[in-house]
Parts: structure tokens; sequence; C-alpha cells
């Protein structure tokens, strides 16, 4: 797997940038080939609009290798949004060969109500958008959470100040917080 999670500034250098963009994907297949991998998975989630033309870009320079070296690629997405429209999955789904969806996340630590990480309906109509975009429904890979929220409300009086304030006129004002626990520990 290679994801972005440790440094968002590093990703935009990286991406918008020919020279360090084909090191990094030399640099992957490299490892893929160091390793004897099937394949890569990318999760990169923090693209921002100004660098997804870029993010293309390096998404087609590691999909010509991939296909050079008979490897998978496969491409983690978030649920289908309009703030993540900028994507394009349909341009990722012609260099990938599967597009996996994120389907979790509905309800996070800094959502303003407790609820679950992906209920039925959210996850069926990301799935439904996603394969709509993609026009292929064989090279899509649902993922699906390991994991729940434990919440807490905490009046404000006995609160320490954690979590998001949510004023509440009939039952008073409290503070929202969540933990993520692994299926086996809820």
């Amino acid at each position: 797997m290679v994801n972005d999670f440790e440094n968002r500034k590093l990703t935009k250098i990286v991406l918008t940038s020919t020279t360090t963009r084909q090191n990094l994907v030399k640099n992957i297949m490299f490892f893929v080939e160091s390793y004897d991998l099937d394949g890569i998975n990318l999760d990169f989630e923090y693209i921002s609009e100004d660098i997804a033309d870029s993010y293309l870009q390096f998404l087609r320079e590691l999909s010509i290798e991939c296909r050079k070296n008979k490897k998978i690629l496969s491409i983690d997405n978030y649920v289908p949004a309009e703030w993540s429209e900028f994507y394009d999955r349909e341009q990722q789904a012609l260099l990938a060969d599967y597009l996996i969806i994120m389907n979790y996340d509905e309800h996070t630590t800094g959502s303003e109500e407790a609820s679950s990480v992906s209920c039925m309906g959210y996850a069926e109509q990301a799935i439904k958008d996603t394969i709509e975009q993609v026009k292929d429904a064989s090279r899509v890979i649902n993922g699906m959470p390991f994991y729940t929220r434990v919440w807490c409300e905490t009046p404000e009086a006995s609160s320490d100040g954690a979590g998001g304030f949510i004023e509440d006129a009939a039952n008073g004002n409290y503070y929202l917080s969540s933990q993520a626990v692994t299926m086996a520990t809820a």
C-alpha cells in the first residue's frame, strides 16, 4: 500500500513536480519487483482540487509501469460526494484495475450526531454512484469498516471541553466525542 497519511504538503510537492513524481513511480516499482508483489494499492486521501490533474498524471505514469510489469493497480477513493468530484473516478477507471470505495466515515469524530460509521443506505448509495461513474461494476470493490465508534455525550456542566459542542435546547447542551474501536473490542 502507498499512502499520503504523514505529510500533506509533501504530497503536493511530489505530485506537482515531474521529476519527483517519476522518481516516486520508479521507487514504487522497485519495491514491487524487490518483494515480488502482485500489485499496488494507492490510498492518497489528501488530494486537493488544485493538484487533481497532477494526481491523475501520477496515476497515468504508474499505470503504464504496472501494465508493463503485469502488476495490479487499485486506487482507494472516498464515497462519491460533491466535495470529491475532482477525483475523476471515470478517468481513474481507465488507468486502474480496481477502484476501491472507502465506504466508511459517514459519521466521524467531527460529526454533530452520534451514529453509524456506515449505514446501509449510505453504503448502497456510494456503490451505486461509484458504478455510475466507473461504468464497470466488476472493477469496483466496496471497502467496509471493521471498526465502529464508541460515542460519548458529556453534559456541558461536567465536561472538560473535549469533543464537539452540541447545543440541545430540549435536553441541555453537551460535548460529543467518539473513539474508534475494533469490532472485537466493541
